[in-house]
């Protein structure tokens, strides 16, 4: 395929399909949903055989200079109001469930964002194989060499 140009991921992928340069791309749910409010020709599917599962969170190293400043970073996170003021900035799903009253109902809605269990069903975090995933990035430089 001509239009075929190899793997690029993240936010380069999502301005690849804004511009109309790229057919299709590999991105965040968050990052698809910004592309198609710049482009209505964007779109976000789930494939049929499912995807990968992802999560964020904070955490505070056993070194860390101030623990007391990063507990209270978190806790300020975790208020339902500031937590529902940064989903609806990022439009990634809250894992709060105090915070769910407060979302922006359209995007509560959006199965982009929160997906209905059938579509969590096929859903899977990726795991840390050990030395296995090695295996993994052979295969992925090999896929992205061509």
């Amino acid at each position: 395929n001509p239009r075929f140009l190899g793997f690029e991921g993240g936010v380069g992928a999502k301005n690849r399909l804004v511009a109309g340069t790229a057919t299709y791309a590999v991105v965040y749910n968050g990052d698809a949903l910004k592309a198609a409010d710049e482009n209505k020709n964007v779109g976000f599917v789930v494939p049929k055989e499912g995807a990968a599962l992802f999560l964020d969170n904070l955490a505070i190293p056993a070194r860390a200079p101030n623990p007391q400043a990063a507990h209270q970073f978190i806790n300020f996170i975790l208020d339902a109001r500031i937590g529902a003021q940064l989903s609806n900035f990022n439009r990634y799903a809250t894992p709060n469930k105090a915070a769910l009253p407060f979302i922006n109902p359209a995007d509560r809605k959006n199965p982009a964002i929160y997906p209905d269990a059938a579509t969590m069903a096929k859903l899977e975090f990726v795991l840390d194989l050990g030395r296995d995933t090695r295996l993994y990035d052979e295969v992925w430089t090999a896929v992205k060499s061509r």
